[in-house]
């Protein structure tokens, strides 16, 4: 499953639930990451001394059993593992369940369900039964990933992001093994073979960063394919249901946004439950929007090299009074907006993501840009 390293920004979610030391127990710890935009100039990032100065890189299968065993220990919750067959009524805005099914929830609600909310991710229940539309994003790359007995990382617990002669690649440190992953535009694959496994194991032969990087591995997992996953929904929520996590948006794979979005969403979906009323929701969607875009921005800056042309700008202007005042205090808030950290409604940040628009990183830009 795509998501298998946190932002620092989770670990309040975490300690929140009770559960971030059983899953340091199973995890890697992660300090930071490490992006090679161009192999001979690697950026090493550390997360920053405020807040949350670390995350985990975790396998996701025991991940999210964990989460769901401490939503299984919470009083009142109950768990039913079975399938059902919801239906949408355009007229009312409603969900609702088949009279089986609905007759075994009012036995263990004690009466009728008052919210559905669809955690579905990528499988997006809601949207398949109802009308529900979502808005593409930019892109239309194609993920390919699988796991490696062993991998060459520079270093120790740092997602590795290498810029390639089309796309980029992820190496995830797990604790017995390493995920790969290669991000390209869609139609790019088609060269490569006629099955994913063709498709991965071909380009990881031909790519030179990844070839070295995987010289002594070997693939030891299936090779998963995600496409099209740029969606995020017209609303959010209705009558009497709430999307959450990927059902409501995914930005993109870069910058390990995904669970961020995920859990401190399902955050904010739940305060929003406990408040009530439909004024309650539609704060849930605007905090959730405004986050969304907010990783957007980062994504975009990564893909036109805006980001590491403003860093390749800043290493130049560093020692050139104003700059030698303010580009410290900008690097700064740009890691923390990477790690989640920085509030992304506050004046730091809107000045992070002024400067990121701004023309001061561009003119290098084009050098950093991902195809």
């Amino acid at each position: 499953i795509v998501g298998e390293s946190l932002v620092p920004a989770t670990i309040p979610v975490l300690r929140a639930l009770g559960v971030e030391r059983e899953v340091a127990e199973f995890s890697t710890y992660k300090p930071g990451a490490t992006f090679f935009v161009r192999p001979e100039e690697p950026l090493k990032i550390v997360f920053c001394p405020r807040g949350s100065t670390y995350a985990y890189n975790v396998p996701r299968a025991q991940f999210d059993d964990t989460v769901l065993g401490a939503a299984v220990r919470t009083r009142g919750v109950s768990l039913m593992q079975e399938s059902g067959k919801l239906t949408y009524r355009a007229s009312t805005d409603t969900f609702s369940l088949e009279e089986e099914q609905l007759a075994r929830v009012r036995d263990i609600l004690g009466g009728e369900p008052q919210l559905f909310v669809d955690a579905s991710g990528r499988a997006r229940e809601f949207a398949k039964t109802s009308e529900l539309r979502s808005v593409r994003g930019k892109r239309n790359d194609c993920v390919i990933f699988a796991h490696h007995d062993r991998c060459e990382l520079e270093n120790e617990g740092h997602i590795h992001i290498n810029r390639l002669s089309r796309g980029w690649s992820w190496r995830i440190p797990l604790p017995d093994r390493v995920s790969v992953g290669v991000v390209m535009p869609a139609a790019e694959w088609r060269a490569f073979g006629d099955t994913p496994e063709e498709r991965y194991d071909e380009f990881l032969r031909t790519e030179p960063i990844l070839a070295a990087a995987t010289r002594t591995s070997q693939r030891i997992s299936p090779v998963a394919v995600y496409t099209n996953y740029q969606l995020i929904g017209e609303r959010f929520s209705g009558t009497n249901w709430v999307l959450v996590g990927d059902a409501a948006g995914f930005v993109d794979p870069i910058f390990s946004s995904g669970l961020d979005l995920t859990l401190n969403g399902a955050m904010r979906c739940a305060k929003a439950v406990l408040r009530g009323g439909p004024r309650a929701f539609d704060e849930y969607e605007r905090e959730q929007r405004r986050n969304i875009l907010a990783w957007q921005l980062l994504a975009e800056s990564f893909y036109d090299g805006r980001l590491f042309g403003l860093i390749r700008a800043s290493s130049l202007w560093r020692n050139t009074p104003p700059w030698n005042h303010v580009i410290p205090h900008a690097e700064r808030h740009l890691v923390r907006a990477i790690a989640g950290m920085l509030p992304f409604d506050s004046l730091r940040f809107r000045v992070a993501s002024s400067v990121l628009r701004s023309g001061f990183g561009q003119r290098y830009g084009h050098r950093f840009a991902v195809q």
